[in-house]
């Protein structure tokens, strides 16, 4: 137990809060989490003019059949996290960015991180999960439009939440805009478990289901979108031009405005 905060601390992004250091944060509930969010150069930073807070969002134990859109931070908004204590016993989280709190490095510095920890995977899907937060793909109004009129956004979501769905790591989009706001649209299904490439491939088979199911449905907003194909690709294989040229698509996305046809809509 350190009496004060010390570059050497021994907490992480991504630690745990042990449950009797929720009292910091005014939490009760036995059933809350917290995790650490703050950048490792912040926390190692023993200036407490300068840094004297750590930021952490609370959450829940997390339920598995809601994983698949909340794994490896395909939504912006709400993340699952899958912690392994050295015993070998797992555990599933879900934390809430809107649920942010900080707590003073002079408190904090009395406790240590819970036993329960991140796989390199899992933290490294964590901090991009962060980062999205401040830096999203934007798409034109007219084509998000259509996802939500004709509510295929939404049947997109719950394609994920099937078996399968928990194992892609990221859906990107190659939106390509023709005149009479058509829309044709390419999917990638990422996955990083070369295992699991069967599973994924289903997934990617029931959204061209979905798609050939929707026909002409596919509209809204006086626009309409056209699947050219949706197939998985490992992390391992796509390249970085390809990978450019790609936008990532997120659960609850939103665009801020459109722009110009022809024009790149943002970077992934």
């Amino acid at each position: 137990m350190a009496e004060e905060w010390k570059r050497d601390t021994p907490w992480r992004q991504g630690h745990l809060l042990p449950p009797e250091a929720l009292s910091l944060l005014g939490v009760s509930d036995e059933g809350t989490f917290a995790v650490v969010i703050s950048h490792d150069c912040d926390l190692a930073n023993d200036d407490l003019e300068e840094e004297p807070n750590v930021e952490v969002i609370l959450g829940q134990v997390g339920d598995p059949g809601k994983s698949g859109n909340l794994r490896w931070g395909k939504s912006p908004r709400r993340i699952h996290l899958a912690y392994t204590h050295p015993n070998g016993d797992t555990l599933l989280l879900e934390f809430n960015i809107n649920q942010r709190r900080t707590v003073a490095k002079r408190d904090l510095c009395r406790y240590e991180p819970q036993a329960y920890g991140l796989t390199r995977a899992e933290r490294e899907a964590f901090s991009r999960w962060l980062a999205s937060r401040y830096r999203r793909s934007a798409f034109p109004d007219a084509f998000n439009d259509v996802l939500r009129l004709s509510k295929l956004g939404k049947k997109l979501e719950n394609k994920l939440d099937k078996p399968g769905g928990e194992a892609v790591t990221a859906v990107l989009f190659d939106v390509e805009e023709r005149s009479g706001a058509e829309f044709h649209l390419s999917v990638v299904l990422l996955y990083r478990d070369e295992n699991r490439y069967e599973e994924v491939q289903a997934v990617a088979n029931s959204i061209n289901a979905l798609f050939e199911s929707l026909g002409d449905e596919v509209a809204g907003g006086g626009a309409k979108i056209v699947l050219k194909d949706c197939v998985p690709v490992s992390e391992s294989e796509i390249t970085l031009s390809a990978f450019k040229k790609l936008k990532k698509w997120e659960k609850d996305h939103m665009s801020l405005r459109s722009d110009p046809p022809g024009e790149m809509l943002g970077e992934l």
